[in-house]
């Protein structure tokens, strides 16, 4: 039974995923210094992520400092990295991001209040329903609901791949690939399948 949930959960996303490797991931946030250690409010996730003192750190903070902030001002930061592994008692404890290619700083944008990308999600397609649930801590569970009966769930990690791209690997042995475009001001997600574009409206924060 096991198996033939994995092999039906696998031919759910076939039309829609890619082999290899995830695109490096992309973050934009809040970059600010409190106390001893640098932070970044994350506008995907809606968490605070500690900075690592590691790869872009000095590089990151140097071109903070050249701002002159005031102190504990948050800048809008954007840059190309990767977070550390899940750690135990989340989310009682900050996960960690190491800044790999720092893009910039940009005084005159934020975080939009108005959208967060972790949250659930909906669909509709010819065979049934889809729920897609963007958990704080990128990972994510999918239920599809069958038009006869039932519920098919995968999941897995999910990460950003630029300021309108999203990608879903999949936690199967296959580690399947699914990339959707951001509509913020729809509060969207688009996926384009062989089958043709689903498209998943936000109906929960979180």
């Amino acid at each position: 039974m096991k198996r033939l949930f994995f092999l039906c959960a696998a031919a759910l996303t076939a039309a829609c995923s890619g082999g290899g490797e995830p695109s490096e991931a992309y973050f934009g946030g809040e970059f600010y210094v409190s106390g001893d250690t640098v932070r970044i409010a994350d506008c995907a996730s809606g968490v605070t992520l500690l900075v690592a003192v590691d790869s872009e750190y000095d590089a990151a903070v140097r071109k903070y400092e050249e701002l002159g902030p005031n102190p504990g001002e948050r800048i809008f930061v954007e840059f190309k990295g990767e977070l550390d592994p899940l750690p135990e008692g989340w989310p009682a404890v900050p996960r960690t991001v190491v800044i790999r290619d720092l893009i910039g700083f940009d005084r005159t944008a934020g975080c939009d209040p108005g959208f967060m990308l972790a949250g659930v999600y909906e669909a509709s397609g010819a065979n049934g329903k889809y729920l897609l649930r963007l958990k704080p801590d990128y990972t994510y569970t999918e239920s599809f609901f069958p038009n006869n009966h039932g519920e098919i769930v995968s999941s897995g990690e999910w990460r950003k791949t630029g300021d309108l791209a999203l990608d879903l690997r999949q936690d199967t042995p296959e580690n399947g690939l699914t990339g959707f475009e951001i509509i913020p001001a729809q509060q969207t997600l688009v996926r384009n399948c062989g089958e043709g574009s689903r498209v998943y409206t936000k109906v929960y924060l979180r």
